[in-house]
């Protein structure tokens, strides 16, 4: 069971409660480049071996979902 965390607590609240969806912005056979278009995170996933690197932090506190094909990043709960 998820349990809500004080809104006051630092990096939680509102901004977990929508995710953002990013959007591919590029790819190739190895690697596929990620942007939110609401808070301008960029992340480089590895298609063929497991990695993410992330270019632009944006809102580091929101959850990002979105992906490529079978490369999907999901919404999941924030561990305190």
């Amino acid at each position: 069971m998820l349990r809500r965390l004080p809104t006051d607590a630092p990096g939680y609240g509102d901004s977990m409660d929508v995710p953002h969806e990013m959007i591919c912005v590029a790819h190739d056979e190895f690697r596929a480049t990620l942007a939110c278009p609401i808070c301008d995170r960029t992340v480089v996933v590895g298609l063929r071996e497991p990695g993410l690197d992330v270019l632009q932090r944006g809102d580091q506190f929101a959850r990002h979902v979105g992906g490529l094909n079978e490369t999907v990043m999901a919404v999941s709960a924030a561990q305190p």
